[in-house]
């Protein structure tokens, strides 16, 4: 389990950088502890007052080792998965904060660490992955009480379990599609409601690292080395296979799309390459014409389009950058300094609002791990 353990923190730190054994399926034992309103900790920027101005871009102080966030449309809230420190035999907190001021209204204490998250608004419910444990499990948004928990238990060649990395939610058919981190691409489909499983499909030549669904056309992208795979999200089966080579003949590292995202209006798709800092590969959805190449810093991971707004967000690990691009000139609009690793994105308040989850380095094993922020940006007054 040692093993495993520095396997998925390596794997975590470059994906989030930022998942016939059938899954075991238990129901909901019991709460999950959601506390009272806490008071919000200290901030880089103070929040504006009651019918003042919110600053252009508010600096959150949250916790140690936080990772994914994702936006409440019904709450106008944001939740953030924080796993605390490493090997110290506890689980994590999910917090819920207010979308304009960033401070915490509720904490959600779990027995496990949580790294993905994924919001149903229509289900009410809000999937936390413990990718660890490789466990999703289900909490009731309104309540922050369980509804249901599954571990998907799967061995790779090795006989080392497979764990889990991101979360993916097609509200419209109440299905939740979980990535595994592995040498091959493995892609669970779960009943968002009971979680069960419905199919699961592993793939010699693919990777599941990133996902990202096309609910217009009833597509799923997966991504990873040098490669992302197109199938039908309903039947988890292949459409399409977009490949790219080295950068040339002698180059020993490989292209890695550590994480992905589709436009459905056009069908594009934009896939982050970190391996190589390269930046956002542009493809043609259909044919899988590579369009462009847009550099926007070292270590290109979290990716987020806002039709909204026509604008491509990356998060620059490496650079310590943010960099808000043109989705159809593919310029670079803004690089915003967000030291020292921003990571995962969120998109709020009509498309108006970005949220960034920034990371510091990572303590040793036991050590106590720094508190790590959140940032809310204006996007208007840029």
């Amino acid at each position: 389990m040692q093993a495993s353990f520095f396997f998925i923190r390596r794997a975590l730190r470059m994906a989030w950088a930022s998942l016939a054994v059938l899954a075991c399926l238990s129901p909901a034992a019991g709460a999950a502890g959601a506390s009272a309103p806490a008071v919000s900790p200290e901030r880089s920027i103070a929040t504006a007052g009651v019918g003042a101005t919110v600053e252009p871009v508010l600096t959150q102080a949250l916790a140690p080792n936080i990772y994914e966030v994702v936006y409440s449309r019904a709450l106008d809230a944001i939740f953030v998965a924080s796993a605390g420190t490493f090997g110290d035999g506890k689980g994590g907190v999910v917090y819920q904060l207010d979308g304009d001021t960033l401070a915490i209204q509720r904490t959600i204490e779990l027995p496990l660490k949580p790294f993905a998250l994924s919001l149903d608004e229509r289900a009410g419910v809000l999937y936390v992955g413990h990718s660890l444990e490789s466990t999703v499990v289900a909490l009731d948004l309104a309540t922050g009480l369980v509804r249901g928990q599954v571990q998907l238990i799967r061995l790779n060649a090795e006989g080392e379990p497979i764990h889990t990395r991101q979360l993916l939610t097609d509200s419209g058919t109440g299905t939740l599609f979980v990535g595994g981190v592995d040498r091959t691409g493995i892609i669970w489909q779960l009943d968002g409601e009971t979680l069960a499983v419905r199919k699961v499909r592993q793939a010699p030549d693919g990777k599941s690292i990133g996902l990202a669904l096309d609910s217009r056309r009833g597509r799923l992208y997966s991504s990873g080395t040098a490669s992302v795979e197109v199938m039908d999200a309903s039947r988890l089966q292949r459409e399409a296979y977009f490949r790219v080579g080295k950068r040339h003949q002698d180059d020993e590292r490989q292209r890695y799309f550590v994480n992905v995202a589709v436009d459905e209006a056009s069908g594009r798709v934009f896939a982050n390459e970190s391996s190589n800092s390269e930046g956002i590969f542009v493809f043609e959805g259909e044919t899988g014409k590579l369009l462009d190449i847009v550099p926007t810093g070292e270590g290109p991971v979290g990716i987020r389009l806002n039709p909204v707004r026509n604008e491509i967000y990356v998060a620059n690990r490496g650079a310590g950058t943010l960099s808000i691009v043109d989705a159809s000139t593919y310029r670079i609009k803004h690089s915003l300094p967000l030291p020292v690793h921003p990571n995962s994105l969120a998109i709020g308040a009509d498309g108006q609002v970005l949220y960034v989850t920034v990371k510091q380095p990572f303590a040793a094993l036991g050590m106590t791990a720094p508190v790590e922020q959140v940032v809310r940006i204006d996007l208007d007054s840029l």
